[in-house]
């Protein structure tokens, strides 16, 4: 097997937005969220180009973090940035905390999604190849 080439850690613009809807009284289970994906963009690299893993294809149906009940009660909000092993298969292998966004709730609940998640592999040339790439996901309550 080859080893993964780490790609540049590229700073995110806009992050997956995880919003808390307000709770209907009628309802048994929590709100649901909504989300909207960014891509990072592909890395430029001239020659052996090296594109960047994505998650924000229409297609790959990637489930929405879940706002933690616990987290909305609490009014915690915050932005964690993950950083994501996609195996060439399209599949994350290791989900790792770059950054929290201040709640280990929050933190978890974005890990064990993007976990789930499936990815457009990186690619060099025509080959499908592993990689590293940054995911962030916002909570934010307000949204």
């Amino acid at each position: 097997l080859e080893t993964p080439v780490p790609l540049a850690e590229i700073p995110t613009a806009e992050p997956v937005a995880v919003a808390a809807a307000a709770p209907d009284p009628a309802a048994a289970a929590p709100a649901s969220s909504s989300a909207s994906a960014t891509s990072i963009g592909p890395a430029s690299v001239v020659g052996d180009a090296l594109v960047e893993a994505r998650y924000d294809a229409a297609y790959l149906r990637n489930p929405k973090p879940p706002y933690p009940a616990m987290s909305r009660k609490l009014r915690e909000e915050g932005t964690v940035v993950l950083r994501v092993h996609v195996l060439s298969t399209g599949n994350a292998e290791k989900v790792q905390i770059k950054r929290s966004s201040g709640s280990a709730r929050l933190d978890e609940a974005a890990r064990a999604a993007v976990h789930q998640w499936r990815f457009v592999p990186a690619r060099r040339k025509s080959e499908a190849v592993d990689a590293w790439v940054l995911v962030p996901i916002s909570f934010n309550l307000e949204s």
